[in-house]
């Protein structure tokens, strides 16, 4: 079950995900221009805050039920059971596929931050900054824990004094607000749902809402200065390798509308008032949404579970209403020997329901059915342990019914 419940969580945060990148993919430029780069930039909050929604624990309480065993059955053996075929679950095939390729999509980006660090050359340290042995990379932001800047080996040559600062302040900047280990995390997503191509793309236009930010930043610090800042952007080589998990000054990015940017750098109290207020919106909104989605979706329909249990020669025969999602356990106890199984039903497609179940013998595990079943229609399964020299056998009959909808009020 515990295969199950991962498949149904990446599930979960891949839809949530999806949600809030196609929500802030186009609100980005118009946030941007009402309210500044700095707010375009955090309401890329909005992914990881609704990933997290999305997989929050529901409301439901597992129930647990105790069953009472009936009189012992008419004599007579219990007809051997079937040796039970345990068949590869696909969402452990699913599960399998997704963690090579999350590990495969992880040694790729620690290989390209590999590379770019190799590409540095020796380092020297210099006025807290430290310059690279090359003028092809740099500056940059480089290290999670002790962010070092690291400048091009020809900046004093390059830069005039006037960029310089502005150039050092920009990078400054990324430390004072973790952009560096924000770009780590950004990168681990990747990793995590390397399947999903909105999750690249909005990387991308994270790390270039994140370039902004910073611009406006440096530029609400030195007033007048937008001219220099722009010479020193064009005075900068193209990006070379790419490094997830660092700051890259030199533009991956569409430089024009870099500089263009630069016009919109403002400084205006009230407009940023205003940015948080709508960021808070947003993301209280997108909060409550995907919780009411999810108990709508949790609680539209009903299942009756009706179930025959035989175990040590003696049978009961519970019935459940259950909500699809929620999770219940039955229990029972007979001639010394205690049995436990924890079931859950969710939706399929049309007349179908998706029953996932675990049981344990004595305390310990004895097996697990997850399969489809048909409304209406029964399955049977026979879970066995060995418990010294007897063998216990644990038969379950068992049909789900969709209950007929409240009357509404």
């Amino acid at each position: 079950m515990m295969e199950s419940s991962l498949f149904e969580a990446l599930a979960r945060m891949t839809l949530g995900a999806s949600v809030a990148i196609l929500l802030v993919l186009p609100l980005r430029a118009t946030l941007r221009l009402r309210f500044g780069a700095r707010i375009s930039y955090h309401v890329w909050l909005l992914v990881p805050v609704l990933m997290i929604a999305a997989v929050l624990p529901s409301m439901h309480v597992n129930r647990v039920i105790a069953v009472q065993a009936m009189p012992t059955l008419a004599a007579g053996p219990l007809a051997a059971p079937v040796a039970q075929a345990v068949p590869v679950a696909w969402t452990t095939i699913l599960l399998s596929a997704w963690l090579a390729g999350a590990l495969a999509t992880a040694l790729l980006l620690a290989v390209a931050q590999r590379r770019y660090v190799r590409s540095l050359g020796s380092l020297t340290a210099r006025d807290n900054v430290y310059l690279a042995a090359t003028t092809a990379q740099g500056p940059a932001l480089l290290g999670l824990w002790r962010p070092r800047i690291v400048l091009p080996a020809d900046f004093a040559q390059r830069y005039s004094a006037q960029e310089q600062q502005l150039i050092i302040a920009h990078e400054q900047c990324h430390v004072l607000r973790h952009d560096a280990l924000v770009n780590a995390l950004v990168a681990l997503l990747q990793c995590a749902f390397w399947f999903h191509p909105l999750i690249h793309l909005a990387a991308a236009r994270c790390r270039f809402d994140q370039e902004l930010a910073c611009d406006a930043d440096v530029l609400q610090r030195h007033p007048g200065q937008a001219r220099v800042y722009g010479a020193a952007l064009l005075n900068t080589q193209a990006a070379g390798a790419f490094a997830p998990a660092t700051c890259h000054w030199q533009s991956n990015h569409p430089l024009k509308e870099r500089i263009m940017q630069l016009n919109h750098s403002k400084n205006n109290p009230a407009r940023r008032w205003a940015g948080r207020a709508m960021l808070a919106f947003l993301l209280a909104g997108g909060i409550i949404g995907t919780v009411v989605a999810r108990a709508e979706s949790e609680q539209k329909t009903k299942y009756l579970v009706e179930l025959k249990i035989t175990f040590a020669g003696e049978y009961s025969s519970p019935s459940v209403l259950i909500g699809a999602g929620e999770p219940f356990t039955l229990s029972g106890a007979t001639r010394g020997k205690t049995w436990s199984g924890d079931f859950v039903v969710t939706e399929d497609k049309g007349d179908m329901v998706w029953l996932r179940s675990q049981f344990t013998i004595d305390g310990k595990y004895s097996g697990d059915h997850n399969g489809g079943i048909r409304l209406g229609e029964s399955k049977h399964v026979a879970i066995m342990s060995e418990a010294g020299a007897d063998t216990m056998i644990l038969v379950l009959d068992g049909s789900v019914k969709r209950a007929p909808a409240p009357a509404s009020q």
